[in-house]
C-alpha cells in the first residue's frame, strides 16, 4: 500500500508571473441551475465565506506554473458545468503541446486523477463542449480572445491545496452571446502535489536489506 505525503504548494510551485489584480467574480448569474462559487467553496469545507465569491482569497499570479522538484499531483474535480477537458500545455506563451488530465461530464461525481510530474514551466487549458459549442481557454489571459481571464486560483486555507475555478464562456462585453456570465463555477478542481511518504521509503529499504541478509545466510 502506498503512503503519500502532501507537500506545501508554496514550496513546490513557483508562480512565474508578476502580481495582478484579483479577478472579479459575478455571483447570481444562474442561481436556479447552479451554485455560486462561494457556495461550492463552502461546501468543500474551505469556508465559511460570506455570500460573495469575491471574498475568497485569490492566489496571484496564477497563469504560469513551474515545479521546483519532481513529484506527482492529485487533481480532483468537484463541479463541471459542461463536458470539460482539463489539461496542461507547453511551452508557455505559445502552446504547441496540449496534454489532457481528465474529461468529465456534468453528471459525474467527484473524480480524482493522479497527474505525473511535469517538467518545466506550464499552463493549464480547458476545452469545454456545451450549448455554446466547443471552445478552448488558457490560464494565460493573453492567449484568450480579448486577453480574457478564464481561470482563477483560490486559496483554501490549506497550504497543500489550491482550487482552480474556470469560466468556460466568453466574458462580459466579448460578443452577442447572452450566456456569458463570468461566474467562474463551470469547472472547479483542487490541485495538490504529493510524493511518497519518507517512512515508506525506509520500509522499502529495510525490506531489500532483509532479502540480502537471507541470501547471505543461505550461502
Amino acid at each position: 500500500m502506498k503512503v503519500w505525503k502532501v507537500l506545501s504548494l508554496a514550496a513546490a510551485i513557483v508562480f512565474a508571473m508578476t502580481p495582478a489584480m484579483a479577478t472579479v467574480i459575478n455571483d447570481g448569474a444562474n442561481p436556479v441551475a447552479e451554485q455560486d462559487l462561494w457556495q461550492i467553496y463552502n461546501s468543500l469545507g474551505y469556508g465559511p465565506v460570506g455570500a460573495d465569491s469575491n471574498l475568497i482569497p485569490q492566489v496571484s499570479p496564477d497563469e504560469v506554473w513551474t515545479l521546483l522538484t519532481s513529484g506527482q499531483f492529485i487533481a480532483t474535480v468537484h463541479f463541471a458545468g459542461n463536458t470539460e477537458t482539463l489539461g496542461f500545455y507547453q511551452p508557455v506563451g505559445a502552446p504547441s503541446s496540449l496534454t489532457p488530465i481528465f474529461t468529465v461530464l456534468p453528471s459525474d461525481g467527484p473524480v480524482s486523477t493522479l497527474v505525473p510530474a511535469i517538467a518545466g514551466p506550464f499552463g493549464f487549458y480547458l476545452t469545454s463542449t456545451g450549448y455554446n459549442g466547443t471552445q478552448t481557454w488558457y490560464s494565460e489571459s493573453a492567449l484568450n480572445p480579448g486577453s480574457q481571464d478564464h481561470m482563477i486560483a483560490l486559496a483554501t486555507g490549506n497550504p497543500d491545496t489550491v482550487l482552480l475555478a474556470w469560466e468556460d464562456l466568453p466574458l462580459f462585453g466579448s460578443g452577442p452571446d447572452p450566456n456569458y456570465d463570468s461566474d467562474y463555477n463551470d469547472l472547479v478542481v483542487t490541485f495538490t502535489r504529493v510524493i511518497p511518504e519518507p517512512t515508506s521509503m525506509v520500509l522499502l529499504g529495510m525490506g531489500i536489506a532483509g532479502v540480502v541478509v537471507r541470501r547471505m545466510r543461505r550461502k
